[in-house]
This record gives C-alpha cells, structure tokens and sequence, in this order.
C-alpha cells in the first residue's frame, strides 16, 4: 500500500493528549482502521527537560502500540498559537513570479526573519474573485518545527507532512459545512483557542486568542477557591450542584461563554470591514469545551443573529462508535487527528 494512500495516521500531540486515528478513504467516506489516546501534560513546545522529553516520547511509542497501527508514517499539527497564518489576494501573474510576490509579502507579515522560519503555501484554485489570486500562507519558526519533528523521530515513527491545526479541524467538521455559505469556526482548546472564517471551502481569516478551557478552570479557582482537581469537575458538572457553589460556578461559566461569544462577533466584524458582500449566520464550535452544561443554549443566547451548532468530527468516518461508546465526549478532542488522517496525499 502506497504512504500516498491509506498507509499513515494522524497524530494530535496535544498539552491535555495525545490522539491517534488513521482512515481508510472510500469515495465519499471513511472507515476507521485505528483510533485511540492517552493523557499527556508536557509542552514539547516549552520544555528542554530530558526526562520530561522521554516521557513524551514513551507515550507516543504506547499509544502507537495500543492501537495496533501497522504504518510508521505520520501527519503531524503544530498548535496554531506556533503558527503565523495569513490568507493573501494577488492580481493574477506568471507562476514563475508568485513565489518571489508571496515572499516580499510575508516579509511584512512574519515577526520573525525568513531565514528562520519554515514556510509552505497553497494556491486556491476555486478563488471567487476574478481576475485575483487567492493564496493561503502558513509559516512557523524552524526551532518549533524541530522541536515537533524530533520527538516524534525518536518516536520511531516518520512524519510525511505538517500543516496547521486548524486547518486540520477545519478538514474534519467539513461535512458540517454548507459549502455556499459562510462560517465562523471555533475550535476551543487547553489553554488557547482558535478562530477561521471558512467561505466556499477555503480559511479567509485566522485568529488566536489566549481563552480556553484552563481559563475557565483558572478563574473557578481564583474566584471561589477551589483546588484545580475540584474545579476541573465542578465546571462540567456544576447543573447539579443545587446550592450557592453551583449558582457561582454556573455565573462564571456564564461569563465564559460571553468571552468565547464576543471572540466570534470581533472576528466576523474585522473580516466584514473587508468584505461587506458576505453575510456570516453560522458558527460552528468544537473542543471539550461543548460538554459544559448548557454551552449551546449559552453561546447561542450571546449570538442571537447566528445559527450556532455542535460540529461532529466523526460525521463522514464508519465505525466511529469503536471510539464514542467507550467514553461520553471523547469524540470532542479528536477533531485535529481526525482532520489530519482526511488529508490527501
């Protein structure tokens, strides 16, 4: 079997797990060959510890094991907060010439100088606009890059590509999306969460802003003084706690999901001073986050003028029970695994 086929996973090496899927592609669907995770709390992104590195890497090796995966091949996310992402509009030119044009552009929009940076982009060919050239641009510093690489190589396993998380999650609630309507995606992660505007197909605007589930967690324990374990359980469980404690928790639960709703609304404000043509009435939101009690009804009463939905991963995967009745809501956090074992090859 061909690396350019089925023969490769995706692998999510996230701060709260680590999560593995591999598919096999069917015309218009897929079956799960593998699936699993295992917690994981280390930064490969921020720690240099030796003992903490080899954890990691044992882990991985564990999970690869459990899951009985027959392939080394691998695809592999960097977080978007590793990421500089920036969707560009040119006049049409010369192909030879496109290269040299994105370059002087994204010499003003990367903090960090050329040199130093891994740099990939794509050519939209379903751009809208005529007479323009869509293109989308991801970069990230060479030592983030390495750093990801290199556990993962002592791992044992061989990475075939890298690209963005959220244009992983993007990839796998696709089957979620009206392809000619716009949308605000939301992805909520650990400590950070990440925001697109997808219209025909294609991210036109990314965001990441420094809000996710340990914020919520975080402030449960400065303003109510839980220890973290407690607040941990208290936030995903807080509709049955009848006394003050859960009106409390209940309050700043409320005020998180006014921070998350008011992300959406600045987002879909900037990119409409830049495309006042497009009416944006769809969010879709994904991560852990949505197991809150009552997180629908609460984005949803903060952002009346929109549809807000639940995206569902596993939409287009056969099978994907193996992995959803084994754990309530263990489906929320594959999304970036997921949308990496869909990609093309």
């Amino acid at each position: 079997m061909s690396v350019y086929t089925n023969n490769f996973f995706g692998l999510d090496i996230g701060f709260t797990g680590i999560r593995l899927v591999q598919l096999y592609r069917r015309k218009n669907s897929f079956d799960l060959i593998a699936a699993g995770s295992l917690p994981n709390n280390i930064d490969l992104y921020t720690t240099d510890d030796p003992q903490k590195r080899a954890k990691l890497i044992a882990t991985i090796q564990q999970l690869v094991r459990e899951t009985a995966v027959k392939t080394h091949f691998v695809a592999l996310a960097l977080p978007e907060r590793q990421v500089h992402t920036h969707f560009l509009e040119f006049p049409l030119m010369p192909s030879e010439k496109i290269e040299q044009t994105i370059r002087w552009e994204a010499e003003s929009l990367i903090p960090i100088p050329l040199e130093d940076v891994e740099m990939d982009w794509t050519v939209i060919d379903n751009y809208e606009k005529k007479n323009s050239l869509g293109v989308f641009l991801c970069a990230a510093a060479k030592t983030k890059v390495q750093n990801l690489l290199s556990i993962v190589e002592q791992s044992g396993l061989s990475p075939i590509l890298l690209e963005s998380s959220l244009v992983s999650c993007s990839r796998a609630i696709g089957s979620n999306i009206q392809p000619d309507k716009p949308c605000v995606l939301l992805s909520i992660g650990h400590s950070n969460s990440e925001i697109a505007i997808i219209h025909q197909g294609v991210m036109k605007e990314t965001r990441n802003i420094p809000l996710g589930g340990e914020s919520l967690t975080q402030n449960l324990v400065s303003q109510l003084g839980l220890e973290w374990d407690l607040a941990e359980k208290a936030k995903i469980n807080f509709d049955k706690i009848k006394d003050e404690v859960g009106i409390q928790i209940g309050k700043i639960v409320d005020d998180f999901n006014k921070n998350l709703s008011d992300e959406i609304k600045r987002s879909v404000q900037y990119f409409k001073e830049k495309r006042e043509d497009i009416q944006i009435d769809q969010s879709i939101i994904c991560g852990r986050s949505v197991l809150l009690p009552h997180f629908l009804e609460g984005i949803q009463a903060n952002l009346p003028a929109m549809q807000v939905v639940i995206g569902n991963s596993w939409k287009s995967v056969q099978q994907s029970d193996a992995i959803t009745r084994n754990s309530k809501g263990v489906e929320h956090g594959f999304g970036i695994a997921l949308g990496l074992a869909m990609r093309k090859m």
